[in-house]
């Protein structure tokens, strides 16, 4: 790494976030070591496909999502800007390997977080093409997981095929360093309500990173939710039934390591139980998702889809709620309407496009991205491409039976009555 940069320049993409920032943390350190008086610059890119459209008649990110990442990007702005000689500029959709030669001399060190799926790795690759012919140094860092390849005693490229084998590696494994397990101040308890948040949503809050580490000191310390949370995770309908911090995740707003560290002192303060190993399950889930996105690369996305007339209407049929089956219904007006739905019915939803309607589930995990708020794209290809039975699926499990869901898990129908009032 160049000793002294005329400049330090951030290049943001899903990490935005003061706290537990990895890539932030190492640009202060070398600054304060070899330049500090070295201006900062912080570009904030955001997603790719920002305004990219789908052969299906949708965006890749609806205004909604839009709306979650600048949320975000607004907080982020607040902090970065505290720091002496710092300026940001937002580029949301422009290309880095375009945009950082426009912004950076020779000599100038970019610091930058890693991705996982195929287009950010292509990115980063472009990227490093156009510092080694501008002469400006690119330092990338591993900053969205907390097992990372650097931790494990075996090679990314030899990651189990199933996550039940990825799971018995990482649990071997010695804890990894985390560091100050406690949440840093801040003066409201309560996360801040999302802009357009609907009153039936189950995500009604805002973007910025201090409502997500508000919203994570709420659900883990004054709801006490983690010691329900095997018996509640498969709620429908409300806020509490689930830690609903998969949204702050897929913007950065809101680290992993953090989220891990507080159920590592809740478990320390108030005992381990079914619920807080449950929830560390289902983040061991994302895990593997991303690092199978990084290994997987193109294949990850599935086959190409055919897109005619008899495959648009039975489409439509699912993306407007119209299916023969109220309780898919149900979920896709919730999704629609709001960005988010439970797992528990985005996996019956998801199954049913599948198995039920035989429609290309590349589609259907398309429609997904351009929804979901917490999107990301090693984790819903990930899980699709699980659902429909692929090569990190060997044991190829039944589709979901949507009509015994429905039964079990909303016995008196009072979600799938609470959407059918919003069509």
């Amino acid at each position: 790494m160049t000793l002294h940069p005329s400049r330090y320049v951030y290049w943001v993409r899903n990490d935005l976030r003061r706290t537990d920032n990895f890539t932030w943390e190492a640009l202060l350190a070398h600054r304060a070591n070899h330049a500090p008086d070295a201006p900062l610059l912080a570009l904030v890119t955001g997603p790719p496909g920002w305004d990219a459209q789908t052969p299906f008649g949708w965006s890749r990110l609806s205004d909604r999502r839009k709306n979650l990442w600048l949320q975000a990007a607004q907080g982020f702005e607040a902090e970065w800007l505290l720091q002496p000689g710092a300026t940001l500029e937002f580029h949301w959709g422009a290309n880095p390997a375009d945009l950082l030669p426009l912004h950076t001399n020779a000599g100038d060190a970019v610091f930058a977080s890693r991705g996982f799926a195929t287009e950010e790795i292509r990115e980063e690759r472009a990227v490093a093409q156009t510092a080694r012919t501008h002469g400006f140094e690119l330092n990338l860092f591993e900053n969205h997981d907390v097992w990372e390849p650097a931790l494990w005693n075996f090679s990314l490229q030899s990651l189990p095929l199933t996550f039940s084998g990825y799971r018995r590696k990482v649990e071997a494994l010695p804890p990894p360093p985390l560091g100050n397990p406690t949440l840093p101040p801040y003066p409201h308890s309560t996360a801040q309500p999302h802009s357009d948040a609907h009153p039936l949503g189950g995500f009604p809050f805002s973007g910025d990173a201090q409502s997500a580490l508000a919203h994570l000191r709420r659900f883990v310390w004054e709801t006490d939710g983690l010691r329900c949370y095997k018996e509640t995770r498969n709620g429908l309908l409300g806020v509490d039934y689930s830690g609903k911090i998969s949204p702050w995740l897929a913007t950065g707003a809101l680290s992993v390591r953090t989220v891990w560290k507080e159920v590592n002192r809740y478990e320390s303060e108030r005992g381990a139980n079914a619920g807080s190993a449950w929830f560390k399950l289902e983040l061991l889930w994302r895990s593997y998702f991303l690092w199978a996105g990084r290994v997987d690369g193109a294949s990850l996305f599935g086959p190409q889809c055919a897109w005619n007339n008899s495959i648009q209407r039975r489409v439509a049929l699912w993306t407007n709620g119209e299916t023969p089956n109220a309780f898919v219904n149900a979920g896709m007006i919730e999704l629609r309407e709001t960005g988010y739905m439970s797992n528990r019915i985005r996996q019956n939803a998801a199954s049913y496009f599948i198995h039920q309607l035989g429609l290309p589930w590349p589609i259907g995990a398309s429609y997904f991205e351009h929804h979901l708020l917490d999107y990301e794209a090693a984790v819903n290809w990930g899980n699709w491409n699980h659902l429909a039975g692929g090569p990190r699926n060997p044991g190829r499990r039944p589709p979901f039976d949507p009509t015994q869901q429905a039964a079990f898990y909303d016995p008196q129908g009072a979600y799938q009555q609470a959407w059918r009032k919003c069509t």
